[in-house]
């Protein structure tokens, strides 16, 4: 079995779009988001020992890696707006009253604007080359 098979690959429809993501582990959520242009596996060497101690979620943005490329012109599909309320939704389709979540490059972006339009779903916040 490779490396990447060995993580718990999940999906849920979150806007209307297949999206994907990892899931591993147990404790508190911790989300860890990509940067442009990457996908889930930018995290693969991060994933199990993080999932000792928490409950790690890594999806694929849209249109990346796994998840499902919207059928919308790139100004409306892709914007910060857009990804932030795809990130409220999985976390919400998730359960969960709050989160953590470490990002980097456009990941940054992203979660930033989710802080700031959804600061009651956030625990903490780590930013890295945003």
């Amino acid at each position: 079995m490779s490396e990447t098979e060995a993580f718990s690959h999940q999906y849920a429809t979150i806007n209307g779009l297949r999206y994907h993501y990892i899931r591993e582990g147990s404790g508190p959520p911790l989300f860890l988001i990509h940067g442009w242009p990457g996908f889930y596996y930018e995290w693969h060497l991060n994933i199990k020992p993080l999932a000792e101690r928490f409950d790690v979620i890594v999806p694929d943005m849209r249109g990346y890696g796994r998840t499902e490329v919207p059928d919308l012109p790139p100004e409306e599909a892709y914007t910060d707006d857009v990804f932030a309320e795809d990130l409220r939704a999985l976390v919400e389709h998730l359960g969960f009253d709050k989160v953590s979540i470490v990002s980097h490059d456009f990941g940054s972006v992203w979660t930033r604007r989710f802080a700031r339009t959804h600061p009651d779903l956030v625990d903490k916040l780590v930013l890295f080359q945003p």
